[in-house]
């Protein structure tokens, strides 16, 4: 995929790589415009309507997911790594969340946006960008 591509020319440019860029400072502005502009994208494609008939994804659907994966991360962290509780609770949150870009790009890639999955997809992502 596409969003796979950039990453690893980002290795390969940056700091790790052939050091073509080595200060990554504006970079980062530049990322955190990006994601606003991704952000907007998002509300553009919610109307109302829609986002009446998505609140079962976006907060049942959505919840599930988070609760659930944070609660089976948190299970190996605490028992089968013998982590704290706070080192598994911190590591099960992060990797319950998705990267809204990576998968919106991927739905968009295999066209399934508009899916049953892929609408069920956008309301967990919408909620976890909240």
């Amino acid at each position: 995929s596409s969003v796979l591509a950039n990453l690893v020319l980002g290795i390969i440019i940056g700091p790790s790589g052939f050091k073509i860029f080595e200060n990554t400072g504006w970079s980062e502005t530049l990322a955190q415009v990006g994601i606003l502009f991704f952000l907007c994208e998002m509300g553009l494609e919610l109307k109302i309507e829609r986002l009446k008939n998505m609140w079962r994804d976006v907060f049942v659907v959505g919840l599930a997911q988070f609760m659930i994966t944070t609660g089976v991360i948190y299970f190996v962290g605490r028992h089968l790594l013998a982590l704290s509780h706070i080192q598994s609770f911190v590591i099960g949150t992060a990797l319950s969340l998705s990267s809204s870009a990576f998968v919106l790009q991927m739905l968009d890639e295999n066209q399934e946006r508009g899916t049953r999955h892929g609408r069920s997809a956008f309301g967990i992502l919408l909620l976890q960008d909240l």
